[in-house]
C-alpha cells in the first residue's frame, strides 16, 4: 500500500512538472521534499533496521 502511495504522489508532481522534489513519509502523509534537502546530510540506516530485514531475507 506504502508504494502504491508513493507511486500515485510522484506520478502526480510529474504531471503537475514539479521537478527537483522526491516524495517522502511525513508521519502518515506523502510529502514533496526539494532534492536538496533529502540530500543535504548523510542518512544511517540502524544496525536493528538491518535485523529485522534478515528475518524476511537471511
Amino acid at each position: 500500500m506504502l508504494a502504491t502511495r508513493f507511486g500515485l504522489h510522484a506520478i502526480t508532481a510529474a504531471h503537475e512538472g514539479d521537478w527537483g522534489k522526491m516524495v517522502a513519509l511525513h508521519g502518515t502523509d506523502i510529502v514533496r521534499v526539494p532534492l536538496a534537502s533529502a540530500t543535504e546530510k548523510l542518512k544511517l540506516v540502524p544496525i536493528e533496521r538491518y535485523k529485522e530485514a534478515e528475518v524476511f531475507f537471511g
